[in-house]
């Protein structure tokens, strides 16, 4: 007998590819984009995740085919999908969410040291070198409307300036890019004081220059922590130039927009307030 929040519609699939599992875990967000399982088939663990929306679950699935095998067993792998009901089955990976760790100073600049290694190895695949500038645009015509009421007319046009500033740049090739790069999908296993950091959720994942990659770590983690930056660098075996960090900046603009409305649709009033903070850094 199953746990009752686990849908019976979706045990035909689970008993194909595991055959006998229990419900160990029900992670999933409250925002309802996604729902997401952990599950015990014989000796091991599983996750099963239901996607919501089928663009998300095609380019959650294209990374995982293509992409998230360079991270080995540092990253959770594809197991088997099911296009028809938005369902993947994957690796579980060992550890807890790294936010919620509270680790010490030094473990920290472990951490995303590890981050950025791993980053790295990501973006270091085959990616393609189309402008990048027609997607800047295109994002902030199709979110704008949406930010009216939300944010004011002043902000939105100087963000809007801030596109049309990032669109005249130019920006380094595409590659594959995590899309929420940040602690909340990094796994962290601590043992021994010996600490081994994965990466989870690849539901944004995209072609994008890889400073994109950079935003949420640069605004919301960096800027009070030096020295997680200089790690997280080291791990990734490159700096930050002051080229790369001013297109940061600019598209971070955007982002922080984004940020704002998709947390007012979703209900998350924390996450808008993050956004609503990173534009009052950046608005003059």
């Amino acid at each position: 007998m199953h746990p009752p929040a686990f849908p019976e519609a979706l045990e035909a699939f689970v008993r194909t590819h595991l055959g006998s599992f229990e419900v160990l875990a029900d992670h999933s967000w409250p925002h309802g984009e996604s729902r997401v399982w952990e599950l015990r088939a014989g000796p091991g663990r599983v996750i099963l995740k239901e996607q919501r929306r089928q663009s998300v679950f095609d380019r959650e699935r294209h990374a995982l085919v293509h992409w998230a095998p360079a991270l080995g067993e540092r990253s959770v792998q594809l197991v088997a999908s099911d296009g028809e009901r938005r369902l993947l089955l994957l690796t579980a990976v060992p550890g807890q969410r790294a936010e919620t760790l509270g680790l010490e100073e030094r473990l920290e600049r472990d951490l995303h040291a590890q981050a950025g290694e791993l980053l790295a190895r990501l973006h270091a695949q085959a990616g393609e070198d189309t402008p990048f500038a027609p997607s800047l645009r295109q994002r902030f015509e199709a979110w704008a409307p949406r930010a009216e009421g939300l944010l004011d007319a002043a902000t939105l046009e100087w963000v809007r300036r801030c596109v049309e500033d990032a669109a005249r740049e130019p920006w380094p090739p595409q590659v594959p890019c995590h899309w929420d790069f940040t602690a909340r999908n990094w796994l962290a296993e601590l043992t021994g004081g010996h600490l081994t950091a994965y990466v989870i959720d690849y539901g944004n994942a995209r072609l994008n220059p890889w400073l994109r990659d950079l935003t949420r770590l640069y605004f919301e983690t960096w800027g009070q922590r030096p020295d997680l930056r200089a790690a997280f660098f080291h791990g990734y075996g490159r700096p930050l130039e002051a080229r790369d960090e001013h297109l940061v900046r600019v598209g971070g603009a955007l982002e922080a927009l984004t940020t704002v409305v998709w947390a007012r649709e979703h209900g998350d009033a924390p996450f808008e307030a993050r956004g609503r903070e990173i534009l009052g850094r950046l608005v003059p």
